[in-house]
């Protein structure tokens, strides 16, 4: 009989486990964007400064496709929100990834954050050859309504490279865990009657 119960247990993990698969909420690549200086974006409020929608053809740094320079052309770096606003709940698991790079010699800081977690990425003196990629995984601390934000800390327009955004949900799995102990104690008080 334990053994069935262990059974079904794992089982149950395993559907959970497989029913947990992360969820694209936000993406964009900005390659429906036009070209141009302080520019205005279609998926993002450009807050706190400027920045450059650059790349193949026009300003291309980084190699091909469209992207942003975090600095824009006024010596105001400038600080992007989405215009899509989320409900987070504290404790829920989320995954961002983008790519950067940079424009320029001087050092640079790109900041972001969403659902109250902050955090920032430096980069150093020195030109980047193109993109590099990362994967930011963390909690949210707050509940409620937020955006995700881009924030860059120069002024020299010449800034973080930014490309290919993604956030996504990523769900707990469904009590798989709990209902294994659930299952060992009825075992362990069945066992006990038993004896």
């Amino acid at each position: 009989m334990l053994k069935k119960l262990l059974a079904a247990g794992v089982l149950a993990v395993g559907m959970g486990s497989a029913a947990s698969a992360a969820t694209v909420i936000f993406q964009d690549n900005f390659d429906g964007e036009g070209y141009g200086l302080n520019q205005g974006l279609d998926n993002w409020a450009v807050s706190d400064g400027t920045i450059d929608v650059i790349g193949t053809g026009f300003f291309e740094i980084a190699g091909p496709g469209i992207y942003l320079d975090m600095d824009g052309s006024t010596r105001n770096a400038g600080r992007i929100t989405t215009l899509a606003v989320f409900n987070v709940v504290a404790g829920e698991a989320y995954s961002l990834a983008f790519d950067y790079g940079k424009n320029g010699t001087g050092a640079e800081t790109l900041s972001f954050g969403f659902g109250g977690w902050t955090n920032s990425l430096a980069l150093a003196a020195g030109s980047l050859a193109g993109f590099s990629s990362v994967v930011y995984n963390f909690t949210a601390s707050v509940t409620g309504q937020t955006s995700l934000f881009f924030e860059n800390s120069g002024g020299d327009n010449q800034g973080a490279l930014l490309d290919n955004v993604s956030l996504s949900a990523v769900p707990l799995p469904a009590g798989g865990l709990m209902l294994i102990g659930g299952l060992a104690a009825l075992a362990a008080l069945r066992r006990r009657k038993l004896s």
